[in-house]
């Protein structure tokens, strides 16, 4: 047990900080909220798009899934983000080309 926790945690940590290290390239489109803890965070989306708009459209044209931060009682501008998995870099290198 304790041998999977420390590579999750390892895993998170990295993904993290490819997060941070990239930033400036969801900016301004997207505002980061750092999370206390856990491998889950809610950013939102800075233009006129809702959300569910965002999700509808990144799922169709990359097929990366984020969900509505309202599914979560978050506001309509807001999207889960899930960064605990393994293809987290993988994923996260597509939502970044696409924004661009």
């Amino acid at each position: 047990r304790e041998a999977l926790l420390r590579v999750q945690r390892r895993r998170i940590a990295a993904n993290l900080a490819l997060i941070r290290d990239n930033l400036d390239r969801l900016r301004p489109r997207i505002r980061w909220y750092q999370p206390k803890a856990g491998c889950i965070a809610y950013p939102s989306l800075a233009g006129q798009i809702s959300a569910m708009e965002f999700a509808g459209r990144l799922l169709n044209e990359t097929g990366v899934n984020i969900v509505p931060g309202s599914c979560f009682l978050q506001a309509p501008s807001h999207f889960r983000l899930g960064f605990g998995r393994a293809d987290f870099p993988q994923a996260f290198q597509l939502l970044l080309d696409w924004l661009e």
